[in-house]
């Protein structure tokens, strides 16, 4: 499980680096004859600090690189760029509502509410040859993008299962 999603002990400190791989290919918005491919590999030191049990305060910090390119066609050459760096910080609460242990099965059960947001830290202003780059290869969003959600967490070792559903706007 997470830390951010973990249930909280009040006072402690949790740390957790997240890994993630996206690859998409589509055709471009655009320009419809052409092909935009994006790789993105994000490592995201995740710091979660429960000051009361049932809260977690949770502050992900990204670092990402982008490998962005779109097809040539044949008048245009092809475009890529591999921008690097900070990505959009994420601060947020884990508000654990609900919580259910049995002995007798040795297992645990928790529902959470979280919030937080994005907060416009990337850069999204990569150019090259002096063009901004297409909005998925930059590093971040330009916004503030607050979230909700609700998450259910079920443990009984050696198994842990989450299931969380997010709405960001």
């Amino acid at each position: 499980v997470l830390a951010g999603d973990s249930m909280p002990v009040a006072g402690t400190f949790r740390f957790a680096l997240d890994f993630e791989v996206l690859s998409a290919t589509a055709l471009s918005d655009d320009q419809p004859d052409r092909t935009e491919s994006l790789t993105q590999l994000t490592l995201r030191p995740v710091v979660v600090y429960s000051p009361i049990e049932r809260l977690n305060l949770v502050l992900q910090i990204p670092l990402v690189r982008k490998d962005w390119s779109l097809s040539a066609t044949p008048t245009q050459p092809a475009e890529t760029a591999t921008p690097f760096g900070l990505g959009d910080v994420d601060i947020g609460a884990r508000v654990f509502v609900w919580e259910s242990t049995s002995i007798a099965s040795q297992s645990r059960q928790s529902v959470a509410l979280a919030g937080g947001t994005s907060i416009p830290t990337g850069s999204d202003d990569a150019t090259a040859d002096g063009e901004r780059l297409d909005q998925h290869a930059q590093l971040g969003t330009g916004a503030w993008v607050p979230y909700v959600g609700l998450l259910y967490a079920f443990h009984q070792d050696p198994w842990n299962f989450l299931v969380s559903v997010t709405g960001k706007f």
